[in-house]
């Protein structure tokens, strides 16, 4: 999958610099909007490579509602686990969004694989969070993972499993739904088909 994307990207952003070179019939707005794609393409392509394939420390200690400490790699069975990270300073409207797409998938993953990491500082905001939105997943809190892109405070998605090794990093964007769509199809296919 990480590499069918790469080459999706690499392809895109090939794609877009050969047109931006040798198609100047292309009017104003079909080259702002092809810009604005290869921009996103290699954010996409920087975002993947920096934090995909990294391993989480099996001794981080996350807190759940109760605020009973948990090891990471406590929450594994045999199955792989789709995580949602996000900050408390992330766009909430953002959030309510992927969680709202996730839903659509949740009888194929499992509400059971699906954990929402937060940066709450207190088992009380992640109790108000998940009553306001109806949440019927794990739900945790705690510090940061050590992954490059949490610094940026936006919601992102890996899978991971006993070995704690991030996979299919992926940041989900409310401009490009399908995207959020295609990959939790994927990764539904991949990971959580029986």
């Amino acid at each position: 999958m990480n590499r069918i994307k790469f080459k999706r990207n690499v392809i895109l952003i090939f794609s877009l610099c050969f047109f931006d070179c040798h198609d100047h019939s292309l009017n104003h707005d079909n080259y702002s909007h092809l810009r604005r794609d290869t921009k996103m393409a290699t954010e996409d392509l920087r975002n993947n490579i920096m934090n995909d394939c990294i391993v989480i420390n099996k001794d981080k200690i996350v807190y759940d509602t109760k605020d009973k400490k948990i090891k990471l790699d406590e929450l594994f069975d045999s199955k792989s686990k789709l995580f949602v990270k996000y900050s408390e300073l992330a766009c909430s409207s953002c959030i309510e969004e992927e969680l709202a797409l996730i839903g659509k998938y949740d009888s194929i993953i499992g509400r059971d694989n699906i954990v929402i990491l937060t940066s709450y500082n207190n088992s009380r905001k992640l109790k108000v969070f998940k009553k306001a939105h109806n949440i019927n997943y794990t739900a945790l809190y705690g510090d940061n993972l050590d992954l490059p892109f949490e610094r940026t405070n936006e919601v992102f998605i890996f899978v991971c499993d006993t070995a704690l090794l991030v996979r299919h990093f992926f940041v989900p964007d409310v401009s490009r739904p399908a995207l959020s769509k295609e990959y939790y199809s994927a990764i539904c296919e991949r990971y959580f088909k029986d």
